[in-house]
């Protein structure tokens, strides 16, 4: 009925109950159960994203998704390339969550997470790299960002944000010749100009 309703955080308890009694009573087949740690877990990632006023609250809701995803990513023989981009996108935001500090145990689990999912496809999605990207800069790796955005802009030459970031991330490596030949190759496609 929650679900009917589309009333997403009042529908997380019977979920839950119904949960922990498949694990103390037997009630439902693996299959059902894995499908109750998926939603759940979703349940508390949109929550999460729902509740940014109440930090606490959010942190909470975040460990919670974490844990129910982590637990469903482990009992799923075949997870797709969407559900480890959705997973490694909880682990990155849970990350960021302190604006103080940012939990680096958690870029490096998103890290590998969002490698894991890269290798899952011929043809990735652009969001895995932006991704791994974010978790690049946010462990302060300009060597292994560079390397990425040049396969970001060979990908996407029209996009000015790659770009800017190429020549400013051979900026911060103090590669002046790299950074120059950058602002040439973006100005034969119309950017940095």
């Amino acid at each position: 009925v929650y679900f009917e309703e589309q009333d997403w955080n009042n529908a997380i308890a019977p979920l839950e109950r119904a949960y922990s009694l498949s694990l103390s009573k037997g009630y439902f087949t693996p299959k059902i159960r894995l499908e109750l740690i998926n939603y759940l877990g979703q349940l508390y990632v949109q929550r999460a994203y729902s509740e940014p006023k109440d930090k606490a609250q959010q942190k909470a809701d975040y460990a919670k998704a974490d844990g129910y995803i982590t637990a469903w990513m482990k009992q799923t023989p075949h997870p797709t390339p969407d559900d480890q981009l959705r997973y490694a996108s909880l682990l990155y935001q849970e990350a960021l969550l302190d604006s103080d500090k940012v939990d680096l145990a958690l870029i490096k689990r998103a890290k590998a997470e969002t490698e894991k999912g890269l290798r899952l496809s011929i043809e990735p999605k652009e969001n895995f790299y932006v991704l791994l990207l974010a978790c690049l800069q946010q462990e302060e790796d300009y060597k292994d960002s560079a390397k990425l955005l040049e396969v970001l802009v060979a990908k996407n030459p029209t996009k000015k944000e790659y770009w800017s970031q190429l020549f400013s991330t051979y900026v911060t490596l103090q590669d002046n010749v790299r950074a120059i030949l950058t602002l040439e190759r973006a100005q034969t496609h119309g950017f940095l100009n």
